[in-house]
């Protein structure tokens, strides 16, 4: 915790583990089993930073965008009329400005979700295969499992992992093959043996690799429409740049349309693009006022 609020002196954020037991070997044993299966789920904990959290609208602030939006429609659409009326040539400017708008969108949307896809999928961290096992203690026999598993990637990891609680570990690997498959991957087959009597055994085998290394044709495939998309969204903001300054020549009588034409067009973007928390904490008083006004 000190690591994620960056303050050395943070001391809060304690797990208080609290448990009462009667004095008897078989309670004190599962009560150790199942200290060590939680100790194992807390160890594996990883702390995730969030520097930016994405907001999700709900109905009733989708109902509020809804009614903005087509007000805003409407009055690019009226500024759009009105300039037709003043200039031919400034109302089609107007129209196309409108379009590439919403072409630009349309491709910032395609880009954000192309590295979107990418932040998921090119990291270092695992894509695991798991199998769990749990036999219990026979009175003649050492409790065995069989373990079938794929890897994702010809680069691979295995973990076995004890769960069963025991002071020592008494999990042993008997046999152990890898066969390679056709698609590049590994198929590991091995037996585990507890070779104890009176003894359980339960756990799991873990084989991970790199998700760059599985989704690595995937990754390689959409940085490249991640740079194609970005020099086209580079061209198209360009573009709308050039007609932002053409219009920006017009007589002074004009230029009042087309502030009003800008400023919903901008409305527009804003409500439709993705908003974080932050966003919309600073447009609270807003949708709380229209809340208030519509009860």
């Amino acid at each position: 915790m000190q690591d994620l609020t960056q303050d050395k002196s943070f001391t809060a954020a304690h797990i208080f583990v609290e448990c009462d037991v009667e004095d008897e070997e078989v309670l004190e044993a599962c009560l150790a089993k199942n200290h060590n299966k939680f100790y194992t789920l807390v160890a594996n904990f990883v702390a995730v930073r969030i520097d930016s959290l994405p907001f999700q609208k709900g109905p009733r602030l989708l109902e509020i965008d809804t009614a903005l939006l087509a007000s805003l429609e409407a009055v690019i659409q009226a500024s759009t009329d009105t300039l037709v009326e003043i200039q031919s040539s400034l109302g089609l400017m107007l129209e196309l400005k409108n379009k590439h708008a919403q072409e630009t969108e349309h491709l910032r949307q395609k880009l954000l979700a192309v590295e979107m896809e990418l932040r998921q999928i090119d990291h270092d961290g695992e894509v695991q295969n798991v199998q769990y096992f749990d036999e219990t203690w026979g009175l003649f026999s050492y409790p065995k499992a069989d373990i079938r598993l794929t890897s994702r990637h010809v680069i691979y990891t295995i973990s076995v992992i004890d769960t069963t609680g025991y002071d020592k570990e008494y999990l042993h690997i008997q046999s152990e093959k890898c066969t390679p498959m056709d698609e590049g991957t590994r198929l590991i087959e091995m037996q585990l043996i507890t070779p104890h009597l009176f003894t359980s055994m339960s756990g799991k085998v873990v084989v991970a690799s790199k998700s760059r290394d599985v989704y690595a044709d995937r990754v390689r495939i959409l940085k490249k429409e991640q740079e194609e998309l970005a020099h086209t969204l580079e061209e198209a903001l360009a573009g709308r740049k050039v007609e932002e300054e053409l219009l920006g020549t017009r007589q002074e009588e004009e230029q009042h349309t087309i502030c009003r034409h800008k400023i919903a067009g901008a409305m527009r973007d804003f409500i439709k693009a993705p908003w974080t928390c932050e966003t919309y904490r600073a447009m609270r008083p807003f949708y709380a006022e229209v809340k208030a006004a519509g009860q």
